[in-house]
């Protein structure tokens, strides 16, 4: 089954794990720092490498800073991200850049009423 790979990446941390349409599999959560890679294509190759090579359809990585035009740009650490050199490391045929506000936003509709 063709996996999506998710990624919350913050200025010092980066969390990344797997899911389906049935949702995220909390078994392949993982947490890196960013200090420990040359650059956030080097954290993802690692990442896959450890589970597997999985066949990954798609990508989705809500950043800690501005997002444009498939690329972005940490606010609190020197990386910039190229959604294409993301598809690359992944062999995904889509990616998707979100600043990671707007990601929160959209989990706001999965939350239930009493927690809002």
């Amino acid at each position: 089954m063709n996996k999506t790979l998710l990624i919350d990446l913050g200025g010092t941390n980066c969390r990344i794990g797997l899911g389906d349409q049935t949702g995220v599999d909390a078994s392949t959560v993982k947490s890196f720092k960013n200090a420990d890679f040359e650059c956030p294509e080097d954290l993802m190759a690692t990442y896959l490498r450890d589970q597997g090579s999985p066949i990954i359809n798609a990508l989705c990585a809500g950043v800690a800073g501005p997002v444009q035009d498939g690329q972005a740009q940490l606010t609190n650490h020197h990386w910039h991200l190229d959604s294409g050199k993301l598809l690359e490391v992944s062999g995904a045929k889509h990616a998707c850049l979100i600043n990671d506000l707007q990601a929160q936003a959209y989990a706001l509709d999965d939350l239930p009423d009493a927690s809002v």
